[in-house]
């Protein structure tokens, strides 16, 4: 949180009698919409001890948070709240987007079937050698992005790509790239042990969006050598996703958004997923 190259997070503690009773942390990002720059907050592992539940505790601190972003001139505020939570943003006036839309692409499908009466937790798992990222080639091609039209979209800022991904202290993440003439497309992905399945996440793409197929197709072949028992990807139709259903991939809505704008935005909406062009890399927890 503190290493990000769009600022240092901002954390706000509860504390009683010395300790620390309560954590809510507002991590920093950034956007591209046309030629504007956004600057955006995403809180993130939000806690309150038990003892101390239903005490108003979240509340004070998001908002004391809140006036402490407001210092930075932030555009907005959003995150990807589960159930349990998504009440309490909303209640401090938050705009709920609904589901986020996800295409999923079952490789073996009776063993996620197997995996799911396990039961037994999600973890992150090592993907082995022969996904190496290159960071250089990386940085080029997050700078040719092209901004999407009337897109909100992330900024690859210099350093984005060795602070998420490279040096994530506890997640491996590898690459994958396809090649079509002097068009090229990458994938960032990485991969959790879900019972006795193993589940890949696409959490970013990097380049062209023309040859979507030909790096899926490249990504489906990987993922057989990693024994990858299901591909997930979140919606992208700036990148041609929408058409992936050729290759086997379904709809599935999986988490929550929501936004909380904090200045008025000339001709820019956030209130619809379509006017976002989103990536799993804003997750933390997949």
């Amino acid at each position: 949180f503190m290493s990000s190259p769009f600022g240092e997070s901002l954390l706000t503690v509860a504390e009683d009698n010395h300790e620390i009773v309560g954590v809510d942390n507002l991590w920093p990002w950034e956007f591209h919409y046309k030629s504007t720059l956004l600057k955006a907050y995403q809180p993130c592992d939000s806690v309150v001890h038990p003892l101390f539940r239903g005490r108003g505790l979240f509340k004070a601190m998001r908002l004391y948070g809140l006036e402490a972003a407001r210092g930075n001139n932030p555009s907005f505020m959003f995150n990807f709240p589960n159930n349990q939570s998504i009440n309490a943003n909303l209640s401090l006036g938050w705009f709920k987007l609904g589901r986020i839309p996800w295409i999923v692409k079952p490789i073996r499908p009776f063993r996620i079937i197997r995996g799911m009466l396990d039961s037994k937790q999600t973890s992150p798992s090592s993907i082995g050698g022969g996904y190496h990222m290159d960071i250089e080639r990386l940085e080029v091609l997050g700078q040719e992005i092209p901004y999407h039209g009337n897109k909100i979209i992330p900024h690859r800022i210099k350093g984005y790509f060795s602070w998420r991904y490279q040096n994530h202290p506890s997640r491996q993440y590898g690459m994958i790239s396809a090649h079509i003439g002097r068009k090229e497309l990458a994938a960032i992905f990485t991969v959790n042990q879900s019972g006795s399945y193993r589940e890949m996440f696409i959490v970013d793409l990097v380049g062209v969006p023309e040859i979507i197929d030909d790096l899926i197709l490249e990504v489906i072949i990987e993922a057989r050598k990693l024994d990858i028992s299901i591909i997930s990807l979140m919606q992208n139709n700036s990148f041609g996703t929408d058409r992936l259903w050729r290759l086997g991939f379904l709809q599935a809505r999986i988490k929550n958004m929501v936004v909380l704008p904090l200045i008025t935005l000339k001709d820019i909406s956030l209130k619809r997923y379509e006017d976002w062009s989103l990536f799993a890399c804003l997750h933390d927890s997949l």
